[in-house]
């Protein structure tokens, strides 16, 4: 497996999503530097974290698209969340647990891992760190609560504009929107399986979207022509994002 050495550049995303829920003085953010594991290069569609092993750290993904899974008996998945530049893939490091899902990337990706026992250290000395991690935990359980909505009460046109805005946020926060809009390695198979819906069903509402003139889903890439319409028919209230506010719900 290759691997990058760490520096500030691979970091950012990891660092700028701490720095959505807390603020960090430079010593603090040396120190997560300091702890972060070499980034290692995951091809597309590599299984990273097995469901039943115990956490080693916080793994983060650094670059790419990965997500969360469950594998049921037949062999067929379902997706659970989206993994995106500077989220931690799993928190069983928080209770020394075990996983209750599987980790796969979608795209090729960067993950780095922050030890458990260097990470409880720099925790330790640096509460600000600890809550941050907390804050990024709490916008974790209620992006699970929204997807749930998701599939029991949204339209297929709703879920599929709650998705795109929510991705929009998420990336904003780590500065990789650009131009209106910003890069989903995914396919339209993979955004359904997240979706509840089949690809004809997909390319159906997409096709939808691009008629109203809110959004262009077209080789990777999700260019928004319309941010405020298409929260309106997403219904979309982005205040689950927020990480004070999900710690205090």
């Amino acid at each position: 497996m290759q691997t990058r050495p760490i520096d500030q550049v691979l970091a950012r995303p990891f660092l700028a999503r701490l720095l959505t829920h807390v603020k960090l003085a430079e010593e603090e953010r040396q120190s997560v530097l300091g702890v972060m594991g070499p980034a290692k290069v995951i091809p597309a569609h590599t299984d990273v974290l097995a469901e039943g092993h115990p956490s080693e750290g916080a793994t983060v993904v650094l670059a790419g698209f990965a997500c969360r899974f469950k594998q049921l008996r037949n062999g067929r998945r379902q997706i659970l969340s989206y993994l995106v530049p500077g989220d931690v893939c799993e928190y069983r490091f928080m209770t020394a647990g075990r996983l209750d899902h599987g980790v796969a990337t979608l795209s090729p990706a960067l993950l780095s891992t922050l030890p458990s026992a260097s990470l409880a250290t720099i925790c330790e000395r640096f509460p600000r760190i600890t809550r941050g991690l907390l804050r990024a935990a709490a916008v974790d359980d209620a992006t699970t609560r929204e997807w749930l909505i998701n599939l029991g009460q949204r339209t297929a046109l709703q879920r599929m504009a709650h998705i795109f805005c929510e991705l929009h946020q998420r990336l904003e926060d780590v500065q990789l929107t650009r131009l209106g809009g910003y890069d989903l390695p995914l396919t339209q198979a993979e955004l359904g399986g997240a979706l509840g819906l089949s690809t004809v069903h997909v390319n159906r509402t997409l096709q939808e979207l691009r008629r109203a003139g809110l959004i262009e889903f077209k080789n990777g890439r999700v260019t928004i022509s319309n941010l405020e319409g298409l929260r309106e028919a997403a219904a979309f209230n982005g205040n689950y994002l927020d990480g004070q506010a999900a710690l205090s719900a």
